[in-house]
């Protein structure tokens, strides 16, 4: 395959992963449009919508770190970039946010633990288990 045709089908497979990975994200398909970033990212490595639907979709997932790290990078290749500048606020609060439920999760499961002096450590180790399954 000569230059010029390896140059078109790059740029038409690049388009094409682009495309499903909007497609994945409208349909709240978030592994898939993480897949399809990363394919897109394979061709064009810097690539900032790629990286912002990447971070979206960990937005999404509650992968918030992540999220942060792929919006920081999106800063370094444009930084004059507001939309990533805006997520990466965003992000930091829903990370506040989350710092504060987990908080309040393990002050109230420590509460319960004190308030049944019959708990045993298997069960405190259950308890943690159940209420780590159950909000996350």
């Amino acid at each position: 395959m000569d230059p010029v045709q390896k140059k078109a089908r790059d740029d038409l497979m690049l388009a094409a992963y682009l495309n499903l990975s909007l497609t994945a994200s409208k349909m709240g398909e978030n592994l898939d449009c993480i897949k399809y970033c990363d394919k897109a990212l394979e061709q064009s490595p810097n690539n900032v919508k790629a990286l912002y639907r990447k971070a979206g979709a960990r937005v999404a997932m509650s992968d918030l770190e992540e999220a942060k790290e792929i919006y920081e990078k999106i800063l370094e290749i444009d930084p004059e970039n507001k939309a990533a500048a805006q997520q990466i606020l965003v992000v930091r609060q829903l990370m506040r946010e989350q710092n504060e439920r987990d908080k309040k999760r393990y002050r109230n499961l420590f509460s319960k633990i004190s308030d049944d002096t019959q708990v045993d450590i298997p069960n405190a180790v259950r308890l943690l288990n159940d209420m780590h399954n159950t909000f996350h």
